[in-house]
């Protein structure tokens, strides 16, 4: 039996779960860049904090690419043609 509208996952990602996950993401990343100044250079914090931006910076590119893939296209149904008739 194949599967109703109801039973089908939808893929797409929600724009509010988009917007959260990149506000949080750039978040921590604020936070790893105000720490990052005071680090000593060659100590463990000071890897542990760049490896933190690096997979910060990644996670935002990668969270981006995969809303933008799933992002439905625009169509007048979804956003419909505002016309003002001037005289």
């Amino acid at each position: 039996m194949p599967p109703t509208s109801k039973e089908v996952i939808d893929d797409k990602m929600n724009p509010t779960l988009y917007k959260f996950y990149v506000s949080i993401a750039l978040f921590f990343l604020f936070l790893a860049f105000i720490v990052f100044p005071f680090e000593e250079p060659g100590s463990p914090e000071f890897y542990a904090d760049l490896y933190g931006i690096i997979l910060l910076v990644l996670f935002i590119i990668l969270i981006t690419i995969y809303y933008v893939k799933t992002k439905p296209p625009i169509t007048e149904e979804t956003y419909p043609l505002i016309t003002i008739s001037c005289l």
